[in-house]
């Protein structure tokens, strides 16, 4: 058993090196590449319509799902926090938008010098922002029926 350790640790740098180019090359001859910061993962075609959608993107900040709690920043300044819902685009543009629930906030507490707020889930406003204006995914969970705690991304 020590052996096989002593062996994985010395090749380690190696081996990460060697799966990240192996996925890198499965992406690419199923089609998931992409050479871009921004875009739809396996999208699907809206009917009659040049609009792709998708539960998951690509964005500039990184992998986002349906599902995920975000931070975003709204045209005004103003940070909220929402549910990813789905991931809309173009046929002719890789711009993504992505359609959230936004929660409403009930309280902030930065005592730890991290911002840890609860938000309130049960009267979400569903909300169609840039891509761009996602600032990243949050830790969170859940503390009663209709609030969640996250842990808020530094300024």
């Amino acid at each position: 058993m020590k052996r096989h350790v002593v062996h994985v640790f010395r090749n380690l740098e190696y081996s990460c090196t060697i799966n990240y180019l192996n996925a890198w090359c499965e992406s690419i001859a199923t089609g998931d590449f992409r050479y871009g910061p921004r875009g739809l993962i396996n999208p699907r075609s809206i009917a009659d319509s040049r609009r792709r959608f998708s539960p998951k993107a690509e964005l500039a900040i990184g992998h986002i799902e349906f599902s995920d709690i975000v931070q975003f920043t709204e045209e005004n300044g103003v940070r909220c926090v929402a549910e990813v819902q789905r991931f809309f685009s173009t046929d002719d543009s890789d711009d993504v938008h992505v359609l959230v629930k936004a929660y409403k906030r009930l309280s902030t507490d930065d005592t730890y010098g991290s911002i840890v707020s609860e938000w309130d889930t049960a009267a979400p406003e569903e909300l169609l922002v840039h891509g761009s204006m996602v600032d990243g995914a949050l830790i969170w969970v859940k503390r009663q029926r209709n609030v969640i705690i996250v842990i808020e991304l530094p300024r």
